[in-house]
């Protein structure tokens, strides 16, 4: 076996299992009743953790058949990693304010706006 496949191999475990435990979570959050603001936003992060679990065996499997297809594709999972990342900042921040400041509102307006705003930089 060479590096390659060394690699290959535990990457697609990897990615099998986050997409299976990313869609159980994702699932679970989506049926839940009470729809809170950090509800929302594990909706969010799942989402795009399971987008980003989905997209490195795209991106293998590409890769052997058209150039141009990977390079769309790796450039997809690069926004979408990143949108990951905020989402996660975004979450620790919203639960760090409400741990703090237990009666203090966060604006859920203000969040989904910050999000797009982010999201606008990134396609950029």
């Amino acid at each position: 076996m060479d590096f390659s496949g060394a690699i290959l191999i535990p990457s697609i475990i990897i990615a099998i299992v986050g997409t299976i435990t990313n869609a159980l979570s994702l699932s679970y959050f989506i049926k839940k009743a009470e729809k809170t603001l950090p509800t929302k936003l594990f909706i969010l992060l799942n989402s795009f953790d399971l987008a980003a679990c989905i997209l490195p065996l795209t991106l293998t499997l590409t890769l052997s058949f058209h150039w141009d297809v990977y390079l769309v594709t790796s450039e997809l999972f690069g926004g979408i990693m990143e949108c990951t990342g905020f989402a996660t900042v975004l979450l620790s921040v919203t639960r760090t304010v409400n741990m703090c400041r237990p009666f203090y509102r966060v604006n859920g307006k203000a969040v989904s706006l910050s999000f797009i705003i982010f999201i606008i930089f990134v396609a950029v």
